[in-house]
């Protein structure tokens, strides 16, 4: 759309080029089962955090996990159970979704603080949740042919190109907004304030869905949501950028660094993939130097322990 910042990237659709991991696969031993109930069949349990404290036997990266590795089990076996288990995790997400004007939204329903200074309102939304929710309902309906899945990506995309503008009226649920100099964003946590915390993992991941549904699909309506999502990161990456360390997790506040660093600099190397454009390599270089001594440490504590 014309009032976002954006740029004509040569987008590629050579998806294991972008992607080079492969899918996921069952456990050793696993097969598929379910005289016990979806949740014992899955080949990956729902997180412990999300059935227990929240009570919430679903997550949107569990979800896209599960599809992947029971995608690769559906190829080699053409099992029908393995269908099945997937038809029944489409109905899952549904549960836990809310579909307003043709536009649906992931919801967690519990209590969430962000920071140790924000709490999130409940039920909450997030980007982070429809680009890992599009992945898996891409993937179910490459490869089970689930026609229902792909309604369903279709509903999760049009709320992802209905951006707010969060100096105004901010409605309860909502995952994208513009800012004022018309950058397009995918907020992981979206918050009921003017100012968002800018995500840069959700972001990045809500980018890989809409990617991920694109190749799959050739639905030419997600374009100018890629290409308007990764100018964004294009322009403001560099704001996450700390010298010497660990880049900021979000703008909010920049001072406190991400948790999961190293992923930041897999982020930029799928956007050079992606797009062709060097300065995503220069960036992927640019936080690799940054943070290298840092992570070398972490890696060093982490098998100290494991001795």
């Amino acid at each position: 759309m014309s009032e976002w910042q954006t740029k004509a990237y040569a987008i590629s659709d050579d998806y294991l080029k972008v992607f080079s991991v492969g899918e996921a696969n069952p456990p050793k031993g696993w097969r598929p089962d379910l005289t016990q109930g979806l949740d014992a069949a899955l080949p990956m349990p729902w997180p412990e955090e999300y059935v227990k404290r929240g009570r919430q036997p679903f997550n949107p990266w569990a979800f896209y996990r599960n599809v992947s590795a029971l995608c690769a089990h559906w190829k080699k076996t053409n099992n029908v159970e393995t269908r099945n288990i997937l038809i029944l995790l489409h109905k899952r997400l549904l549960e836990y979704s809310e579909l307003r004007d043709g536009r649906r939204l992931l919801l967690y329903r519990f209590t969430k603080d962000y920071r140790e200074q924000y709490r999130v309102n409940v039920p909450w939304t997030s980007a982070y949740a429809s680009g890992a929710a599009l992945i898996g309902l891409t993937s179910m309906y490459k490869c089970a042919d689930m026609p229902e899945a792909l309604v369903t990506a279709k509903e999760v995309l049009a709320d992802l190109a209905n951006p707010i503008d969060p100096r105004g009226n901010r409605p309860d649920l909502w995952v994208s907004f513009t800012d004022e100099a018309g950058y397009l964003w995918f907020e992981e946590k979206p918050l009921d304030q003017v100012e968002q915390p800018r995500i840069l993992n959700g972001h990045i991941r809500a980018l890989t869905g809409i990617y991920t549904y694109w190749v799959h699909t050739k639905d030419e309506t997600a374009l100018p949501l890629l290409r308007a999502g990764i100018k964004t990161v294009e322009d403001h990456a560099p704001r996450y950028r700390k010298r010497g360390g660990i880049n900021a997790y979000d703008l909010l506040r920049p001072y406190l660094a991400d948790y999961g660093p190293e992923r930041t600099i897999v982020q930029q190397d799928i956007l050079f993939k992606m797009t062709g454009d060097p300065i995503f390599a220069e960036y992927r270089n640019m936080f690799e130097a940054d943070m290298h001594d840092e992570i070398e440490q972490i890696k060093k504590n982490t098998k100290n322990r494991q001795d």
